[in-house]
C-alpha cells in the first residue's frame, strides 16, 4: 500500500490534500528471479550424461512465469583452470538453449537440461 498526497504551495500559504491511498498489485510478467535446482554432490565425468538441471522463471508474483519459454533460457559452461570457477563466464563460452528439455504437466513453466555431456576441455 503507497499513500499519495499532494500539496499547493500558494505564496506564503501550503495547501494540503487528504491523502489518497493507493494499492500497486505485482506484475506476474516482470521476470524478478531465475530458480535453478542442480544436485552439485553427483559425480561429473568427461564424456558422460550431467546431473539434471532444472530452471523456472519467477516473476514479480513470487509465482513462476508461465510466460517464459525455453528459447528464453540458456545454458552456459566453462572450464577454469586456475582456481576456483567465477559467478561471470569468460567471453568466450560454451553455452546452449536447451540441449533437450521436459515439461511435467505440474511444472509450469519449468525446464529441465537432461541428456547433457560433460565437455572435455
Amino acid at each position: 500500500m503507497y499513500g499519495i498526497r499532494i500539496k499547493a504551495l500558494l505564496g506564503r500559504t501550503a495547501l494540503d490534500a487528504p491523502t489518497i491511498s493507493v494499492r500497486v498489485e505485482p506484475d506476474p510478467s516482470k521476470a524478478v528471479n531465475l530458480n535453478v535446482t542442480f544436485d552439485s554432490n553427483a559425480p561429473c565425468v568427461v564424456g558422460e550424461l550431467l546431473p539434471t538441471v532444472s530452471a523456472h522463471v519467477v516473476g514479480e508474483d513470487e509465482a513462476v512465469m508461465k510466460a517464459a519459454s525455453a528459447k528464453d533460457i540458456v545454458l552456459k559452461i566453462w572450464h577454469s583452470k586456475d582456481g576456483p570457477v567465477s559467478d561471470k563466464p569468460p567471453a568466450r563460452v560454451c553455452y546452449t538453449s536447451l540441449f533437450s528439455f521436459t515439461s511435467h504437466s505440474n511444472w509450469v513453466s519449468q525446464y529441465m537440461y537432461i541428456h547433457c555431456k560433460c565437455q572435455d576441455s
